[in-house]
């Protein structure tokens, strides 16, 4: 099983999310990328917002309050613009093409991939990572787990 771990944060300099990409072999040792992504954009927040207070509209409707211009089709319609706003950030932007090529020369179509992605950002625990993962990349099967605090496995050297 090859393990993968995405650490993201917010970077000093204005503009940019550092990006750390460990790739562990079969031992435990790490291959460690550091690049950088924009930072979420105004109309993935926006999305986000949308995705989350309809979400909510529905889930109050089923604690007996009554619903106002919710619907399933207006949640499944924010989960979509949520998927297409997510793809669209990660998929132009050469440093995450660069990552995903490393990960795909690095791990084996054979093998169990388990992707650990760590991240302060509560918008960005909230996306759906298994999108962008999924349609480049075609593992025997991956898992992909989300994490609020940097932890390191392995030692760097």
């Amino acid at each position: 099983m090859a393990r993968v771990e995405l650490i993201l944060r917010q970077s000093g300099i204005a503009n940019q999310l550092d990006v750390d990409l460990l790739i562990f072999d079969e031992h435990g040792n790490p291959l460690q990328i550091t690049d950088v992504l924009t930072p979420v954009p105004d109309t993935l927040t926006q999305a986000i917002k949308r995705w989350q207070s309809s979400f909510l509209g529905l889930v109050g409707a089923y604690r007996g309050i009554k619903p106002i211009g919710v619907s399933y089709e207006n949640c499944a319609d924010c989960t979509q613009s949520v998927r297409r706003e997510f793809v669209n950030w990660l998929i132009y932007q050469e440093s995450w093409q660069r990552l995903k090529t490393c990960i795909a020369e690095h791990t084996s179509s054979r093998e169990e991939v388990q992707i650990n992605i760590q991240t302060l950002d509560p918008r960005l625990r909230l996306l759906p990572w298994s999108e962008v993962f999924e349609e480049s990349h075609h593992y025997a099967e991956t898992s992909i787990s989300l994490a609020r605090e940097f932890q390191r496995r392995g030692v760097l050297k």
